[in-house]
């Protein structure tokens, strides 16, 4: 659950349908709490860094391929999340 949080945290998914999945599985709060600002922080400091950044250029970008982008990022860190996952399980 707590990859799907992430995920949805990061990505144009619904995140309130997560956070009340989350509420009704009985997912562990502080860890919920702390996977939200992660993936809610890491999303909204990268919108703000680029519009500083690029201005107008990069608002028009997010208007037509945001959506797309921000989901093809959080797949990648899921991914990469798993590999880690797996690489320091297999040495323990």
């Amino acid at each position: 659950m707590a990859r799907n949080t992430f995920l949805a945290g990061f990505t144009p998914l619904p995140y309130k349908v997560f956070t009340i999945a989350s509420g009704l599985i009985g997912f562990n709060f502080l860890i919920f709490v702390l996977i939200s600002l992660i993936s809610r922080g890491l999303r909204f400091f990268l919108v703000s860094y680029f519009s500083y950044k690029f201005g107008d250029l990069f608002n028009e970008f997010m208007d037509k391929h945001g959506s797309k982008w921000f989901t093809i990022i959080g797949i990648l860190i899921v991914i990469i999340g798993i590999v880690f996952y797996l690489i320091f399980k297999s040495n323990v």
